[in-house]
């Protein structure tokens, strides 16, 4: 990882937030944001994870312009599918040529490696950057929701808890799920100022709360933490 692997994503991320995301939230829908106070107690000591429910390709831009300006939790960097599934024509259209490098060289997401075996080699990058005390932005269902509903979380987001040392922050995002389809109601509603898109920090979770004293955990006790923290995130949603 290059020094420098932080300036580009900062610098992109000021020019989307200010030109293109806090724009269109604020004239095409009411943007409102909860639980600031939770994100000033966290400690940075070994990195920052920001754990969602995942609605949308719109969420991980609707996050970082939730977070204050040039904070410490800043650029926030994203735990993101493998290269080669934002290539496929078929999903993403002509976004196909644009998100392989726009993903990595400009908004610093690094994807996990799904195909490798261990934890430590799956999610080698996002312990890479917690190792560096950067923040990441992490989807414990490690996909996007299809009927608008969470779903049950993998195990991965509990084996950095555990490995990691990092505090989570869960994140509750509201009004994304239907922003993709661009179908004529939510479309509509959408441009009218009508929608409502919320974001909601809860506090913070450390290792303890979810494993206790526990230092040797397996995989059953990675899901079942991932599940714990997945219904901490849903209860933000209420």
């Amino acid at each position: 990882m290059h020094p420098l692997y932080w300036v580009t994503p900062l610098i992109s991320h000021t020019l989307l937030r200010f030109l293109l995301v806090l724009p269109l939230l604020k004239y095409f829908a009411k943007f409102k944001v909860y639980g600031l106070e939770n994100l000033k107690v966290a400690s940075t000591k070994h990195g920052v994870i920001f754990a969602a429910n995942h609605a949308s390709e719109f969420d991980p831009p609707v996050v970082t312009a939730a977070i204050p300006f040039l904070s410490k939790y800043t650029p926030l960097f994203f735990a993101t599918d493998e290269l080669e599934f934002f290539a496929k024509k078929e999903i993403f259209g002509w976004r196909a040529y644009i998100y392989p490098w726009a993903f990595v060289l400009l908004l610093g997401a690094y994807p996990i490696l799904k195909k490798r075996k261990k934890f430590e080699e799956k999610l080698m990058h996002t312990i890479t950057l917690l190792s560096k005390k950067r923040s990441v932005l992490f989807f414990p269902e490690g996909r996007r929701t299809r009927n608008g509903r969470i779903q049950d979380a993998q195990a991965g987001i509990g084996f950095l808890l555990q490995h990691t040392n990092s505090v989570i922050i869960p994140v509750g995002i509201k009004g994304t799920y239907d922003i993709p389809s661009f179908d004529k109601p939510s479309r509509k509603r959408f441009y009218s100022g009508k929608h409502t898109i919320t974001v909601i920090f809860g506090k913070p979770i450390s290792k303890e709360d979810i494993f206790g004293e526990n230092t040797d955990s397996q995989i059953d006790d990675f899901k079942s933490g991932a599940n714990a923290i997945m219904a901490r995130i849903e209860k933000l949603l209420l």
